[in-house]
């Protein structure tokens, strides 16, 4: 997860900000533009899957990787 922060890190260097959401399941990635609007199984599904995000904002300097190798819980 260290490599895939510093390869995003690498791969948004030209960007001024990047928020980047990481997920372990391409089904669960599918469903991110429906997110807001998922609820019992799919929203535990969705949740479950996301194992990490990346902010880079250059105004503060931030580079931030999270990492929730579990997933989320609502």
């Amino acid at each position: 997860m260290r490599l895939l922060g510093e390869t995003l890190r690498y791969d948004t260097r030209n960007d001024r900000n990047a928020t980047i959401i990481i997920f372990d399941d391409m089904k669960a990635a599918s469903m991110s533009k429906d997110a807001a609007n998922l609820e019992g199984e799919d929203g535990e599904f969705y949740d479950r899957h996301i194992i990490g995000n990346y902010i880079r904002n250059v105004n503060n300097g931030l580079h931030q990787l999270s990492i929730m190798l579990d997933g989320i819980t609502r």
